[in-house]
């Protein structure tokens, strides 16, 4: 027989194993959506103004469901049951793809689930009358680890690659479904955030412009991965700007703007500080940024008053004058072939600044860096270094130092094995 501590000690831990599993069983970490639908309709679809069902776990008690991301509605609800919660869809304005996501009264949230919304009900005065195509109305929990790819822009009945500022606009593609992050332009670029209801589709809201131009257009996913960039036209009262102007009156008027349409039109042209120089004469201005391919990244050049700006994603790469043809850009007849941003991520360095310029037979780029040096090979001093490239084919050509540079030698990773 057990000793009556021995067996004190016995019941105890009994007693802290049971405690301790009823805590895991109940540590639900906020609700869990499995499937949303309404009555006789397929997973994922809903009829605005009618009533919709929610499965999952972790839905007792008051809830907050909120459908949509950009102009979000709200829904509150009291659940008394912990798998499964109704709730009336509210008005929708036009047919849409949107998230649903629920926030419990612990302020937990669940996973995000793309739902499609068939417009229905009295319309939001404020709401667009649009129709949208409803996408595909399935949507896995949680959201596939998958690159992002854009195979196509467009609004209404546009051409492909033609939005309408002010306007829903679609993106078809892959890796699209969950909370996205939407950048438009290469230059102070536009973020909207928007929730791709399937893999292979999301919609957002274009923001409103002064006047039409062209762009780029990236997509960050729910894994964290960016898209390709795809060029597309925005227009505003459906006028293309290209189309039905002049190239003079367009870089007088200023605005953004694809290059190659004004290589189509008035053949290769120069960029120099201040001014836009064509075959038929300069024209002064300093709010003109052209978009263009320097290799296979997207880049945008604007004249400043004293210099050329190439805006080539984290990097502003200064230069004199430069000429775009239809094969891209040239510094004094020398193709221009790797973007900076191309030649910094292959070579592994973090330049603080980037000029592009003329080495004679051809165009390189001056990286300015820091690196750390032994001075008398035992002394870690840091030096500013520039790296000069071959602007072709990212070959490096010279590495500048300061002019006690012959008393370093480079520092040499001990820990390596």
């Amino acid at each position: 027989m057990y000793s009556v501590p021995l067996r004190v000690a016995f019941i105890g831990l009994l007693l802290t194993s049971l405690f301790v599993s009823v805590l895991m069983v109940h540590a639900v970490s906020g609700p869990i959506i499995y499937s949303v639908h309404a009555k006789a309709t397929p997973e994922g679809t809903l009829y605005a103004g009618e009533t919709a069902i929610i499965t999952g776990d972790g839905l007792l008690g008051a809830l907050t469901i909120q459908l949509g991301n950009q102009e979000p509605k709200f829904v509150q609800v009291v659940s008394h049951s912990d798998t499964s919660v109704e709730f009336i869809v509210p008005a929708w304005g036009f047919n849409a793809g949107v998230s649903m996501v629920i926030t419990n009264a612990a302020g937990e949230k669940s996973d995000y689930y793309g739902v499609s919304i068939i417009a229905g009900g009295s319309v939001d005065a404020d709401m667009e009358a649009v129709v949208a195509p409803i996408p595909e109305p399935h949507v896995s929990v949680p959201f596939p680890h998958t690159s992002a790819h854009i195979e196509n822009v467009q609004s209404a009945a546009n051409p492909e690659g033609v939005i309408d500022a002010g306007h829903r606009a679609s993106i078809y593609g892959t890796g699209l479904a969950g909370p996205l992050t939407i950048h438009i332009g290469i230059q102070n670029p536009v973020t909207v955030k928007a929730v791709g209801p399937s893999d292979g589709f999301a919609e957002f809201l274009m923001p409103k412009r002064l006047q039409s131009e062209s762009t780029v257009i990236t997509v960050t996913n729910a894994s964290g991965r960016i898209s390709n960039e795809y060029r597309m036209t925005v227009q505003v009262d459906g006028t293309l700007s290209v189309e039905t102007n002049s190239v003079e009156e367009l870089i007088r008027r200023g605005g953004q703007y694809d290059a190659r349409e004004f290589v189509e039109k008035v053949g290769p042209f120069s960029v120099v500080p201040g001014a836009i120089r064509l075959l038929q004469g300069t024209i002064p201005t300093t709010d003109t940024t052209l978009l263009l391919d320097i290799g296979d990244t997207g880049v945008a050049v604007a004249p400043t008053e004293e210099e050329v700006v190439i805006y080539d994603h984290d990097f502003e790469v200064i230069t004199q004058e430069l000429t775009i043809t239809e094969t891209g850009i040239e510094v004094a007849g020398n193709p221009v072939s790797i973007s900076a941003s191309d030649v910094a991520a292959t070579l592994e360095l973090q330049p603080e600044s980037i000029e592009l310029r003329d080495a004679g037979d051809r165009a390189v780029y001056d990286m300015k860096t820091d690196e750390t040096r032994n001075l008398f090979g035992v002394i870690p001093l840091e030096v500013s270094a520039t790296i000069v490239v071959d602007a072709e084919n990212a070959e490096i050509l010279e590495k500048k130092l300061p002019w006690y540079g012959f008393m370093t030698t480079e520092k040499v990773d001990t820990n390596l094995e």
